[in-house]
């Protein structure tokens, strides 16, 4: 069952993606 490793790498990237995602906005500002 390496679904939970999936799912873990899944929501990491998610994670690292919306702060780049905010830390852009921010530096658009």
């Amino acid at each position: 069952m390496e679904r939970n490793m999936m799912q873990r790498v899944v929501t990491m990237n998610t994670i690292v993606v919306v702060r780049r995602i905010i830390i852009a906005s921010l530096l658009a500002r």
